[in-house]
This record gives structure tokens, sequence and C-alpha cells, in this order.
């Protein structure tokens, strides 16, 4: 039994140091982008001690600096998105919410108004308001999208929206660090190339193979700039969609059981 409770303490640690949206958006990423680090590191290190013990400790030691960068790479993903969304004419869960904007209709919109002014208490701007002063406007939606993210981490947190942040994320993240990617890949190729020349070393053939891999995906990601930008939109919308569409779901049910219980007769004693 101490075994089990151990094996799921444990567990339950790691699951609490990567959560679903860190692991699949930040984490994953940054190995991605600094794994030719790590795959230099251990074939250095191999090359000079030629002991395995020491080349897995000093693979596993880049691995430990990775997850610090990753927030390098987070940044970066962050540093585009301004860019994105000015291509974007603004972040999806804003433009979404807009009245010029037909991705919802009229109706839905109003139910969405009446939905944050209920849980909220955030009274988004009407149709001639928001002609007339459209930051403010915008202001207001995306003061509203941060409260909803909070009420659906909460009320939906294994929900399909989150699964659809992580995505975004996830491709924000690698698009913002392709150049860094591109540039450490092409250098450990190199570098591991280098030192099978010189030692004929098994182990560097790996990272030569490996590296050159990742160069080829970091190098389509720049080449292919026009198109990643548009699936990552099309990735964005998934997300605010989905997050906006899980926000009003919890509050018709809300709703519901409030007026359910409002129409129950009072106990008498």
């Amino acid at each position: 039994m101490g075994h089990i409770f151990s094996m799921t303490e444990r567990t339950w640690s790691l699951t609490q140091l990567f959560d679903y949206y860190e692991l699949r958006a930040r984490v994953i990423p940054a190995v991605l982008v600094f794994l030719p680090l790590v795959l230099s590191s251990i074939s250095v290190t191999y090359v000079l001690s030629n002991l395995v013990p020491w080349a897995t400790g000093s693979g596993l030691l880049a691995l430990a600096v990775t997850y610090a960068l990753s927030f390098i790479v987070r940044a970066l993903g962050r540093r585009v998105e301004i860019s994105l969304w000015a291509k974007w004419d603004g972040p999806p869960s804003t433009r979404f919410m807009r009245w010029a904007d037909d991705f919802f209709s009229p109706d839905t919109k109003q139910e969405y108004h009446e939905a944050i002014r209920s849980e909220f208490g955030i009274c988004l701007k009407d149709e001639t308001e928001e002609h007339r002063n459209p930051s403010q406007a915008d202001k207001l939606i995306m003061d509203a999208f941060r409260q909803v993210r909070s009420f659906v981490r909460i009320e939906d947190g294994k929900g399909v929206w989150n699964a659809h942040n992580a995505e975004y994320g996830f491709l924000r993240n690698i698009f913002g660090s392709r150049f860094l990617w591109l540039t450490l890949a092409l250098l450990g190729t190199i570098l591991c190339g280098y030192l099978f020349y010189i030692t004929g070393i098994g182990v560097t053939v790996v990272s030569v193979i490996i590296n050159g891999f990742l160069a080829l995906l970091a190098l389509l990601c720049c080449s292919l700039h026009t198109q990643m930008i548009e699936f990552i939109k099309q990735v964005a919308d998934r997300y605010a969609e989905s997050t906006w569409g899980s926000f009003i779901t919890i509050h018709r049910r809300r709703s519901k059981r409030g007026s359910i219980s409002a129409q129950q007769p009072g106990k008498h004693t």
C-alpha cells in the first residue's frame, strides 16, 4: 500500500508541475526548439569523456535548462502574437463579439452581452456606442474575455476549449521561435557533423540525423510563412469559439438551475 501511495504521490506531483496547457503549449515547443542544444551537449560530452553516464548527465542537465528556457519560447510566442492580431484585425475572441463582425448572429451576441453583465457586471457597448468608440468597446470585450477564461477554467477545466487553447499556444510559440529553432538546429547539425568527421563516433551520427530533421522542420515553418499564419488563425478562431461557447453553456445551465430553485415552493414549519 505504501508503494502504491508513493507512486500516486509522485504522479500527482508531476501533474501539478506540468499542467495540460503548460506541457503542450510551452514545454513541448521548448523541447523541440532547444533539442539541438541537448543533442550537441550529449555528443560533445561523449566525445570528450567517452563515458555514457557523463553524456547522459549532460543531456539531463540540458533538459533542465530547456525547461527554464521555455519561458523564452513563451515570450517569443507572445511577441509574434501581437503582429498576428494586427493582421487579423484583433484577437478572435474580441473580433467575434463586435457588432460589425458576422461570426455570431446579433441575437447570439445580445445573449452573450446579457450573460456577461449577469456573471461579471461588465456592460459591453451596444452597436451605436461601439461605432462611436470602437477602441473602448474592444477594451471592454477583452476585459470580459479575461473574466470568461477564468470562469471556464473553474467551471469547465477539462472542456474542449482547453485543448484548443493548448493547440493555439503550441503553434504560436513554435512560430514565434522559428528563427531561433532553425539557428540552433543548423549549428547543432554542423557541430555534430564535424565531431563525427574527426572521431567517427556513432552517437554523433544520431545527433546529426535528428538535428538535420529538426532543421528541416524549422525551415518549413520559416518558408511557409503565409500558410502558417492562416493555419494559426484557424486554430485561434476555434479556441475563441469554443471558449465563448463553453461560457454561454455554463451560464445557461446556471440560469436554469436558478429558475428551478426560484419556482420551488418554500418549506413551511
